[in-house]
């Protein structure tokens, strides 16, 4: 495993979801848990991911494994958004702010990634 100039470790140098989580440590850094998994329940079947909260405990951001990575990279993020912003947000101005925040910083992070290998 390699931990690059960013700070993450990944046994990817150019991994998404390691930056989006790293781009979200930065900001809030909030604990959470976080799972891959496959649509068998009808419930969440049209859903990308879901971040479930339950009082008291740390939240768990769920990310449905059978879309595209790119898919599933931001939603990872938008889940993490959640996360920062706890449950009573949803989707409002607060979580869209958070949401920004962590994509902007998920930018600079690929970009000082990408310039060190550009060394």
């Amino acid at each position: 495993m390699s931990e690059g100039k960013v700070g993450f470790i990944s046994p990817f140098q150019n991994d998404p979801f390691a930056i989006v989580c790293q781009a979200y440590k930065n900001l809030f850094d909030k604990p959470f848990v976080a799972y891959y998994d496959q649509h068998t329940e009808k419930e969440h079947k049209e859903e990308y991911g879901f971040t479930h909260f339950v009082d008291g405990e740390i939240p768990v951001v769920i990310i449905f494994a059978e879309h595209p990575i790119n898919i599933q990279v931001e939603t990872f993020a938008h889940e993490l958004a959640h996360v920062a912003v706890g449950a009573d947000h949803e989707h409002d101005e607060v979580w869209k702010k958070a949401f920004d925040d962590i994509f902007r910083e998920y930018n600079r992070l690929g970009d000082e990634l990408f310039e060190e290998r550009d060394e």
